[in-house]
């Protein structure tokens, strides 16, 4: 990896999940599918060190805008930032605000709001 992604990266190798990941589905209109839109998944979930984890997918190449909101974790990373989704996970890793502290980290306590680039 170039480093030009920054926090996303298309790795699921990363600290092993301690909670069952809330997906968000959604849809993102694409002008070239037979059907006009093209659908993905947000799966959020804590990590053992207490991070937030998002991983986007879609069924197809996908240039979408993210914007993460919500929770006590710094989301400014992720405010309006250009991504090419793809069936290969992209991953969001929020840091943990105490790091080794699981308890702070509440998927559910996030949004994923995903538009056309």
């Amino acid at each position: 990896m170039d480093g030009a992604e920054g926090d996303a990266e298309r790795s699921t190798a990363l600290n092993p999940l301690v909670s069952d990941p809330e997906t968000i589905p959604f849809e993102l209109p694409h002008p070239f599918l037979p059907d006009g839109s093209v659908a993905g998944e947000a799966a959020i979930s804590c990590t053992k060190a207490g991070d937030i984890r998002i991983a986007l997918t879609a069924e197809t190449y996908a240039d979408a805008t993210v914007t993460v909101n919500g929770g006590l974790y710094d989301t400014s990373d992720w405010q309006a930032r250009t991504v090419e989704l793809s069936e290969e996970p992209i991953v969001i890793t929020l840091k943990n605000i105490a790091p080794g502290d699981a308890s702070l980290c509440m998927p559910g306590g996030y949004s994923v709001d995903v538009i056309p680039a």
